[in-house]
């Protein structure tokens, strides 16, 4: 029969009450076991624990409001052109501009929410670069509404031919 015994750091004193105590398990032979582990069922303890699903990683939908709304300042435009060289630091990107690195920083926030730019924090310096899902995204857009309008504009051209035929 398994008898619950708290044990406690040995020593006494202050020293003594601030150690953590930990709640074993003695069976009939007098080893010690995890009291944890004695509340588990039977079943549970044989088994390996099963493996975690994982789920597939997804990228975010792209914004393209928030896209045209980036690419409508020229100071973000003049911060993806610079970033197309290569990455570069906040303060590297911020010289040129003659803005503040504060500034910088909400620029680049709404490139990185618009999916064009990704930046990195390592120690004290943050790297930009160029991120191809929001380019992406906008070429996808362009394609869809290119081919959409060249139909039409197919169309029309066609109905014009036909009515300088009949004239």
């Amino acid at each position: 029969m398994a008898q619950a015994v708290r044990e406690s750091g040995s020593g006494t004193g202050p020293l003594a009450a601030s150690r953590s105590t930990d709640s074993f398990i003695r069976d009939s032979n007098g080893s010690r076991e995890d009291a944890s582990l004695s509340n588990m069922p039977a079943d549970e303890l044989r088994q390996p624990p099963k493996p975690e699903r994982v789920l597939p990683v997804t990228s975010p939908k792209i914004d393209i409001d928030g896209l045209f709304h980036a690419l409508g300042d020229p100071t973000r435009r003049a911060i993806l052109d610079k970033l197309c060289a290569g990455p570069s630091s906040v303060s590297t990107l911020a010289a040129p501009l003659g803005i503040t690195v504060t500034a910088v920083m909400q620029h680049l926030q709404i490139l990185e929410q618009s999916g064009l730019v990704h930046t990195e924090k390592v120690g004290r310096t943050r790297t930009c670069r160029v991120d191809t899902a929001g380019f992406a995204a906008l070429q996808q857009w362009i394609n869809d509404h290119r081919t959409l309008w060249e139909c039409r504009l197919d169309r029309l051209g066609e109905f014009l031919d036909e009515d300088e035929e009949e004239s």
